[in-house]
Protein backbone atom coordinates (compact mmCIF):
# COMPACT_ATOMS: atom_id res chain seq x y z
CA UNK A 1 0.00 0.00 0.00
CA UNK A 2 1.31 3.34 -0.62
CA UNK A 3 0.96 6.31 1.07
CA UNK A 4 0.86 9.77 -0.49
CA UNK A 5 2.59 12.13 1.73
CA UNK A 6 1.88 15.95 1.62
CA UNK A 7 5.19 17.93 0.54
CA UNK A 8 5.53 21.33 1.70
CA UNK A 9 7.25 23.99 -0.02
CA UNK A 10 8.10 27.73 0.74
CA UNK A 11 5.58 30.29 -0.80
CA UNK A 12 7.84 31.67 -3.16
CA UNK A 13 8.92 28.72 -4.32
CA UNK A 14 4.85 27.24 -4.78
CA UNK A 15 4.09 29.94 -6.84
CA UNK A 16 6.74 29.85 -8.89
CA UNK A 17 5.92 25.98 -9.36
CA UNK A 18 2.13 25.86 -9.78
CA UNK A 19 2.24 28.85 -11.93
CA UNK A 20 4.91 27.09 -14.13
CA UNK A 21 1.97 24.33 -14.38
CA UNK A 22 -1.19 26.33 -15.07
CA UNK A 23 0.39 28.71 -17.17
CA UNK A 24 0.00 31.65 -14.81
CA UNK A 25 1.93 34.90 -13.22
CA UNK A 26 2.31 36.12 -9.49
CA UNK A 27 3.44 38.83 -7.65
CA UNK A 28 3.04 39.28 -3.94
CA UNK A 29 3.17 41.82 -1.28
CA UNK A 30 3.37 41.65 2.74
CA UNK A 31 2.66 43.90 5.09
CA UNK A 32 4.97 43.73 7.86
CA UNK A 33 4.83 47.25 8.91
CA UNK A 34 4.14 45.74 12.47
CA UNK A 35 6.87 44.44 13.07
CA UNK A 36 9.66 45.96 15.30
CA UNK A 37 13.31 45.77 15.53
CA UNK A 38 14.64 42.56 17.07
CA UNK A 39 10.94 40.50 17.17
CA UNK A 40 11.04 37.44 15.78
CA UNK A 41 8.45 35.31 13.71
CA UNK A 42 8.58 32.29 15.93
CA UNK A 43 7.79 34.30 19.23
CA UNK A 44 5.41 36.66 17.95
CA UNK A 45 3.91 35.40 14.86
CA UNK A 46 0.65 38.17 15.27
CA UNK A 47 3.49 41.39 14.14
CA UNK A 48 4.04 39.33 10.99
CA UNK A 49 2.19 38.69 8.29
CA UNK A 50 0.91 35.48 7.25
CA UNK A 51 2.33 35.23 4.17
CA UNK A 52 5.99 36.12 5.31
CA UNK A 53 7.77 32.72 5.75
CA UNK A 54 4.34 30.83 4.70
CA UNK A 55 4.76 27.22 3.93
CA UNK A 56 1.72 25.98 1.39
CA UNK A 57 1.68 22.03 0.89
CA UNK A 58 1.10 20.34 -2.31
CA UNK A 59 -1.53 17.52 -0.64
CA UNK A 60 -4.14 18.39 -3.45
CA UNK A 61 -3.97 18.32 -7.63
CA UNK A 62 -4.48 21.53 -8.49
CA UNK A 63 -5.99 21.45 -11.91
CA UNK A 64 -6.93 25.14 -12.59
CA UNK A 65 -6.95 28.91 -11.32
CA UNK A 66 -10.16 28.44 -9.36
CA UNK A 67 -8.99 25.13 -7.89
CA UNK A 68 -5.90 27.36 -7.04
CA UNK A 69 -7.43 30.65 -5.83
CA UNK A 70 -9.94 28.78 -3.28
CA UNK A 71 -6.67 26.85 -1.80
CA UNK A 72 -4.86 30.17 -1.14
CA UNK A 73 -7.72 31.69 0.08
CA UNK A 74 -8.22 28.97 2.39
CA UNK A 75 -4.86 29.23 3.79
CA UNK A 76 -4.61 32.61 4.19
CA UNK A 77 -7.98 34.27 4.87
CA UNK A 78 -6.71 38.13 5.52
CA UNK A 79 -5.51 38.23 1.76
CA UNK A 80 -6.84 39.88 -1.55
CA UNK A 81 -6.09 38.36 -4.52
CA UNK A 82 -6.54 40.43 -7.67
CA UNK A 83 -6.18 39.85 -11.18
CA UNK A 84 -4.27 42.18 -13.39
CA UNK A 85 -6.79 44.45 -15.72
CA UNK A 86 -3.66 44.90 -18.63
CA UNK A 87 -2.11 41.30 -18.46
CA UNK A 88 -4.90 38.67 -17.11
CA UNK A 89 -2.47 35.50 -16.76
CA UNK A 90 -0.85 37.78 -13.67
CA UNK A 91 -2.55 37.67 -10.32
CA UNK A 92 -1.70 39.99 -7.41
CA UNK A 93 -0.92 38.77 -4.02
CA UNK A 94 -1.37 41.06 -1.71
CA UNK A 95 -2.63 41.48 2.61
CA UNK A 96 -6.12 43.04 2.50
CA UNK A 97 -4.22 45.80 5.15
CA UNK A 98 -2.11 46.99 1.65
CA UNK A 99 -5.23 46.55 -0.98
CA UNK A 100 -7.43 48.93 1.14
CA UNK A 101 -4.41 51.75 1.67
CA UNK A 102 -4.74 54.96 -0.19
CA UNK A 103 -1.01 55.92 1.65
CA UNK A 104 0.20 52.47 0.22
CA UNK A 105 2.97 53.87 -2.23
CA UNK A 106 2.29 50.95 -4.45
CA UNK A 107 -1.60 52.04 -5.19
CA UNK A 108 -0.22 55.60 -5.85
CA UNK A 109 -0.14 56.72 -9.32
CA UNK A 110 3.19 57.94 -11.12
CA UNK A 111 4.89 58.95 -14.33
CA UNK A 112 8.02 58.05 -15.06
CA UNK A 113 10.27 57.51 -18.12
CA UNK A 114 13.52 54.85 -17.33
CA UNK A 115 15.87 52.75 -19.22
CA UNK A 116 18.05 50.40 -17.36
CA UNK A 117 17.88 46.95 -15.88
CA UNK A 118 14.62 45.99 -14.41
CA UNK A 119 15.69 45.06 -11.06
CA UNK A 120 16.88 48.69 -10.09
CA UNK A 121 13.17 50.03 -11.67
CA UNK A 122 12.34 50.58 -7.88
CA UNK A 123 15.44 52.10 -6.84
CA UNK A 124 14.43 54.84 -9.64
CA UNK A 125 10.89 54.81 -8.48
CA UNK A 126 11.94 55.39 -5.02
CA UNK A 127 14.08 58.68 -6.24
CA UNK A 128 10.76 60.55 -7.44
CA UNK A 129 8.65 59.11 -4.07
CA UNK A 130 11.19 59.98 -1.52
CA UNK A 131 12.73 56.66 -0.98
CA UNK A 132 9.47 54.96 -0.20
CA UNK A 133 10.67 52.16 -2.26
CA UNK A 134 13.93 50.52 -3.03
CA UNK A 135 15.25 47.82 -4.75
CA UNK A 136 16.04 44.43 -2.71
CA UNK A 137 17.64 41.60 -3.40
CA UNK A 138 16.64 38.33 -2.20
CA UNK A 139 18.41 35.93 0.23
CA UNK A 140 16.76 33.19 1.67
CA UNK A 141 16.49 29.53 2.22
CA UNK A 142 14.58 28.45 -0.61
CA UNK A 143 15.41 31.22 -3.05
CA UNK A 144 18.49 33.58 -4.19
CA UNK A 145 17.24 36.46 -6.51
CA UNK A 146 19.17 39.08 -8.36
CA UNK A 147 18.49 39.79 -11.56
CA UNK A 148 21.49 41.31 -13.34
CA UNK A 149 20.32 40.48 -16.81
CA UNK A 150 16.84 41.46 -18.07
CA UNK A 151 16.83 45.65 -19.23
CA UNK A 152 14.17 47.03 -19.93
CA UNK A 153 12.80 50.86 -21.47
CA UNK A 154 9.82 52.11 -19.00
CA UNK A 155 7.36 55.40 -20.44
CA UNK A 156 4.83 55.40 -17.53
CA UNK A 157 2.06 58.37 -17.98
CA UNK A 158 -0.09 58.10 -14.73
CA UNK A 159 0.10 54.49 -14.11
CA UNK A 160 0.03 53.00 -10.57
CA UNK A 161 3.55 52.04 -9.05
CA UNK A 162 2.55 48.37 -8.66
CA UNK A 163 1.77 48.41 -12.75
CA UNK A 164 4.47 50.01 -13.54
CA UNK A 165 6.67 47.21 -11.65
CA UNK A 166 4.53 44.79 -13.40
CA UNK A 167 3.76 45.86 -16.97
CA UNK A 168 7.53 45.24 -18.33
CA UNK A 169 8.16 42.19 -17.01
CA UNK A 170 9.08 40.07 -20.34
CA UNK A 171 6.66 37.36 -19.08
CA UNK A 172 7.41 34.58 -21.29
CA UNK A 173 10.95 34.35 -19.90
CA UNK A 174 10.63 35.11 -16.69
CA UNK A 175 10.20 33.58 -13.57
CA UNK A 176 6.57 32.66 -12.58
CA UNK A 177 6.55 34.62 -9.38
CA UNK A 178 7.69 38.20 -11.21
CA UNK A 179 8.60 40.21 -7.65
CA UNK A 180 7.90 40.29 -4.28
CA UNK A 181 7.28 43.74 -1.76
CA UNK A 182 7.35 44.17 1.88
CA UNK A 183 6.08 46.76 3.23
CA UNK A 184 8.26 47.72 6.63
CA UNK A 185 7.82 50.63 8.82
CA UNK A 186 11.26 52.68 9.34
CA UNK A 187 12.68 53.67 12.85
CA UNK A 188 11.25 57.21 11.91
CA UNK A 189 7.34 55.83 11.36
CA UNK A 190 7.80 56.11 7.89
CA UNK A 191 6.86 53.24 5.05
CA UNK A 192 9.08 51.76 3.22
CA UNK A 193 8.83 49.09 0.71
CA UNK A 194 11.40 46.99 -0.81
CA UNK A 195 10.62 45.01 -3.88
CA UNK A 196 12.54 42.23 -5.16
CA UNK A 197 12.62 40.75 -8.90
CA UNK A 198 13.03 37.09 -9.29
CA UNK A 199 14.89 36.79 -12.84
CA UNK A 200 14.15 35.01 -16.05
CA UNK A 201 13.41 31.33 -15.69
CA UNK A 202 16.26 28.88 -15.20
Amino acid sequence: MTTNIAVSLPLDRYLTSIGSSLNIYFTLEIDNRGVRSGISKQKNPSHFSPLFGAVVSEETKISNVSVLMDKLHRQFPSIAIVRDKKITSIFHIMDRSLQKDANYILNQDVNISYSGQLQNLPDALGKMLDNKITTRRVFTASHFSRDAITNVTVTANRLSVRDVLTDYVPIKTYSHLLWSAEAIQQSNGETSTNVAYFGPMT
